[in-house]
C-alpha cells in the first residue's frame, strides 16, 4: 500500500481527532475551574495558568487538522506525546487520581485504558502526518476506521473492566463461588 492510497484514511483519522480536540478542548472549557482544579491534583505547574493554554492548544489543534491537516497532526502528536508522559508519570506514582483529560466531569482514574486510548490516538494521528492533504476517502478508507474504532474501543473497555474488577475473563458462575 502506497501513501497516496493511504490519503482517504489520513483524512478520516484528520476529522476524527479534530472531532475529539474539540471534544477535549469544550468539555474542558465548560468547567475551566474544574479542570484547573483536576490538573493541580496531579501536580501539574501553575495549574490556573495552564487550563486556558491547554484548551487553547486543543482548540488550535483541531482547526489545524481541519485546514493543514499535515501542520496539525505533528501538533496533536506532540500534545498527545506530553499528556501520554503526563499519564504514565500518574500511573507510576500510584496515586489514583483523574487526569482531567475530558474535562473535570471525567474522574475515572487514570490507568492503562488511558495510555492505550493515547496511544491509538498517537498512530491516528501519524496518518495525517504522512499522508498529506485532505482527499475524499473511499468507502474501504472508512470501514477500515471504524474497524479500527471499534477495536481500539473494545480493547479500552477491557482494560477499563481489568482496572476496576482486577481481571477481564476470570469471572466466576453463581455455583462456582467458594469453591
Amino acid at each position: 500500500m502506497t501513501f497516496d492510497e493511504l490519503a482517504g484514511l489520513g483524512t478520516v483519522a484528520a476529522v476524527g481527532l479534530a472531532a475529539m480536540f474539540l471534544w477535549s478542548a469544550t468539555s474542558k472549557l465548560r468547567d475551566l475551574p474544574g479542570t484547573a482544579q483536576a490538573f493541580g491534583r496531579i501536580g501539574l505547574p501553575r495549574p490556573t495558568a495552564l487550563a486556558p493554554v491547554v484548551v487553547a492548544a486543543e482548540f488550535a489543534v483541531a482547526f489545524a487538522l481541519l485546514a493543514a491537516p499535515v501542520v496539525g497532526a505533528i501538533a496533536a502528536v506532540g500534545l498527545l506525546v506530553a499528556f501520554t508522559g503526563t499519564l504514565i508519570g500518574m500511573i507510576r506514582s500510584g496515586r489514583a487520581l483523574s487526569c482531567g483529560c475530558f474535562g473535570a466531569d471525567h474522574d475515572e482514574p487514570v490507568g492503562l485504558a488511558d495510555v492505550a486510548r493515547n496511544v491509538g490516538l498517537l498512530v491516528a494521528a501519524l496518518l495525517p502526518a504522512t499522508t498529506g492533504g485532505m482527499t475524499m476517502p473511499a468507502l474501504a478508507d472508512l470501514v477500515a476506521a471504524s474497524a479500527a474504532v471499534v477495536t481500539a474501543a473494545v480493547v479500552v473497555q477491557l482494560l477499563r473492566v481489568r482496572q476496576q474488577v482486577g481481571t477481564v475473563f476470570g469471572t466466576q458462575l453463581a455455583g462456582e463461588i467458594g469453591r
